[in-house]
């Protein structure tokens, strides 16, 4: 026979607790049981049963005690099974089954039951309501079809019960040849769950399926691990909760086989990206068979602390390659840290990595420091400025790179009359400003811009060198071959300078005077115009009369520790050395130069040289031809690290230290530039070899001195702060080795040398 199910919607009322009731709960997390119990009434002595009443009782601390029981609805025909709901405004809903009728549907408002609406004529089972905030109404139900022995779990939605003139559309949640049972259904503030189970011989499997979106699409099924019979599927503390009977009652946090985790991928803003717009979109993907709930989480602080956060939630359906959400609130300029995460209705997902950006919407702005005059008499502008961040600059659509403080500048050519300085700066948000200013170009004297000699060029007295500049006449009126001046430490010069006026050029050949001293020296080129105006521009000769010199002290032998490549003492203040036109022989060594350095010309020798001694002889010359005489020194080649060795026992030390009654150094700290010179003053006891080893903190030896055949006595031995080489070293701390060697014994004395300049 066919069942029917009954839905009324009546005034919400309390009741009294029963045996292995089922639960539901309300809007505001309150919790209620209710069962099915038979009733009678009696007529004289003999009592008379009322079939089935529905009694309900109320928790008000989340399932830990429930209130006094009390008779909701009672039944004048049999009722096999029911499911009780509570919705908004004090209204809950019975649904229910009976052996005899069709589905039906009583409603009803805040006075009782109306008359039952038809709803389906399939035979039902196991009826389940859900009442949402709004109203609408959600139910479960389990129709069998008997030619293929398959049970299926259908759902309906009604909205309007009132207007329902047919049977709405059903939809099946689940079908399978096994029996279907208990099914519930229940709202959350983000949808609702379906729970059900099923049944085949002692085996019971418990399912969950979440629809986001009032019950148009729900997520794949979830396997749910659970013991006896579910009772009650209800949302509390942030979490689902089943609750099962089996001979005892069982609260159950929802738990069911791990799904891939969902984690949404942040398209905009970017990391670290900066913005100009308050309320930016947000861009972002989340790939999801099912529907789920994005959370998007903004925050000043990358704590995410409790009111100090914004949390925006979004419902995204299965497949949307990509989410844009335009945050409805404006934000202040500042930084701030995003992140998102998803929920699929059943667990939270995993956060994305948390990103940060800023919003920006202030301009960034330009300070031109040069020029500020209005006007200008050259043609060539030196344009100068800062910004106070970093931007995109462009001046006059040309675009500059501004320095790492901000500091940018820009070499203008200036057109005869008004000019116009556009500057236009961007900065990463996409702020702009911008400055204008006029300059007029009025020259009315000649302008000289000189392109030979350059600054970096070196000359010797009494030689002939090139000048060539470029002239700009605004006015026109200087005559072809115009001759100009050249003046040198205050001295004109006899040989001139000729203006072609077709090249507009003044250019010629001038010679040095013999007398003119070293260095650069300052100098002026003079041109007129046929109205007497005159133009200027100054410029450096540099002077060089000297060749170079040897680094090295009178007597002193210069060092190295390299076989092969070797740094030769040579130094020039001008010009600088020719390493190709320096004449070097070495006694006995072939060798080839490969180049030179701020401390000298370096060698490579063909082969390596064996430590000792060697004969060098210079014939110095520098880059312009100063050659100076022939230097001879000696080059000492020392690869091999020294090897001190200390004597703590017996008759060999007892006898060396006696050698040394006194050592001593100073001045200590040391400046090789103030001081000159450190000596190191000892008084030995008997003769003996004397070796002195300055390393620096690395352990590579510097300085080296042998002293041979040392009389007895005091003495002293000097150096001067640079190291093998003849390059004076840093300031720093030198440990020193004072060694001496005496019958077959030695001494060590050791100490540092602050070097402080």
């Amino acid at each position: 026979m066919r069942k029917l199910f009954f839905l009324i919607l009546v005034l919400l009322v309390t009741g009294a607790a029963g045996a292995a009731p089922k639960l539901t709960s309300d809007s505001t997390g309150n919790l209620y049981q209710f069962w099915l119990a038979p009733t009678f009434s009696s007529s004289g002595l003999a009592p008379t049963m009322e079939v089935n009443t529905l009694f309900v009782s109320k928790s008000i601390d989340q399932g830990m005690t429930f209130g006094p029981s009390q008779a909701l609805y009672n039944f004048t025909f049999e009722v096999t099974s029911c499911d009780l709901a509570f919705g908004p405004q004090s209204f809950c809903g019975i649904v229910f089954e009976t052996s005899k009728e069709s589905f039906l549907m009583l409603t009803g408002k805040e006075k009782g039951f109306g008359a039952p609406v038809k709803i389906t004529d399939e035979a039902t089972s196991f009826p389940a309501i859900n009442i949402d905030n709004f109203g609408g109404i959600h139910i479960l139900f389990v129709t069998e079809d008997k030619n293929i022995r398959l049970n299926r779990l259908n759902y309906l939605s009604i909205t309007n019960i009132q207007s329902l003139e047919s049977a709405p559309e059903e939809k099946t949640l689940y079908e399978t040849p096994d029996e279907i049972i208990n099914p519930c259904i229940n709202s959350f503030p983000w949808g609702m769950a379906a729970g059900w189970q099923t049944k085949y011989l002692n085996r019971r499997e418990t399912y969950v399926r979440v629809s986001l979106d009032q019950g148009k699409n729900f997520s794949k099924e979830r396997t749910v691990l659970l013991k006896g019979d579910l009772l009650g599927l209800i949302f509390q503390r942030e979490r689902w909760r089943l609750y099962a009977f089996d001979k005892v009652w069982a609260e159950k946090e929802f738990t069911s086989p791990a799904a891939a985790p969902v984690i949404p991928n942040i398209i905009y803003p970017k990391e670290g990206s900066v913005t100009n717009t308050s309320s930016p979109e947000i861009k972002y993907s989340i790939l999801s068979p099912d529907p789920v709930i994005s959370r998007i989480d903004l925050s000043p602080a990358k704590e995410f602390p409790a009111g100090k956060t914004w949390s925006f939630e979004i419902l995204v359906s299965p497949g949307t390659t990509e989410v844009k959400y335009k945050l409805p609130i404006d934000l202040a300029e500042g930084a701030y840290f995003l992140r998102i995460s998803a929920f699929d209705g059943l667990s939270p997902g995993s956060p994305s990595k948390t990103l940060a950006f800023k919003i920006d919407r202030s301009a960034p702005v330009i300070n031109l420091t040069s020029p500020s005059a209005e006007s200008s008499e050259e043609k060539m502008l030196l344009l100068e400025g800062k910004v106070n961040e970093a931007v995109l600059l462009y001046v006059n659509e040309k675009r500059i790179t501004p320095e790492a403080d901000g500091k940018f500048k820009l070499q203008l050519i200036l057109l005869p009359g008004e000019n116009i300085l556009k500057i236009l700066a961007t900065d990463e948000a996409g702020n702009t400003a911008s400055l204008s200013k006029k300059i007029i170009y009025s020259a009315i004297r000649p302008e000289i811009v000189i392109s030979k000699p350059k600054e970096t060029d070196w000359f010797k007295p009494d030689s002939t060198i090139f000048i060539e500049a470029q002239v700009y006449d605004l006015q026109n009126d200087i005559e072809d071959e115009t001759e100009g001046e050249i003046i040198i430490s205050g001295k004109t010069l006899e040989d001139k300078p000729i203006y072609d006026k077709k090249e507009s050029k003044l250019s010629g050949f001038i010679n040095l005077p013999k007398e003119l001293a070293d260095g650069k020296l300052l100098a002026k080129i003079r041109l007129k115009d046929s109205g007497g105006n005159t133009g200027e521009k100054e410029l450096k000769i540099n002077i060089d009369r000297l060749p170079p010199v040897l680094t090295l002290c009178a007597s002193e032998s210069a060092f190295t520790n390299s076989p092969t490549r070797i740094t030769l003492p040579l130094q020039d203040a001008g010009a600088g050395v020719d390493p190709m036109g320096t004449l070097v022989k070495i006694s006995g060594v072939s060798f080839k130069v490969i180049g030179s350095s701020e401390s000298g010309i370096i060698i490579q020798t063909k082969t390596p040289l064996l430590d000792g001694t060697y004969e060098v002889e210079i014939v110095p010359r520098d880059l312009i031809g100063n050659t100076g005489a022939t230097i001879a020194f000696l080059l000492i080649v020392d690869t091999t690290p020294p090897k001190p060795v200390i004597l703590s026992t017996g008759e060999a030390h007892v006898r060396a230290s006696a050698v040394i009654a006194a050592c001593d150094n100073g001045p200590n700290p040391f400046s090789p530039r103030n001081d000159g010179q450190m000596d190191f003053t000892y008084d030995l006891s008997s003769a003996a070899d004397l070796k002195i080893y300055i390393f620096d903190l690395s352990g590579t030896l510097i300085w080296k001195r042998d002293l041979n055949n040392v009389s007895a006595g005091p003495g002293n031995t000097s150096w001067n702060g640079s190291d093998n080489f003849g390059v004076r070293v840093h300031n720093g701390v030198y440990p020193y080795i004072f060694q001496v060697s005496a019958g077959g014994a030695i001494e060590i004395k050791r100490g540092r040398i602050i070097v402080l300049q």
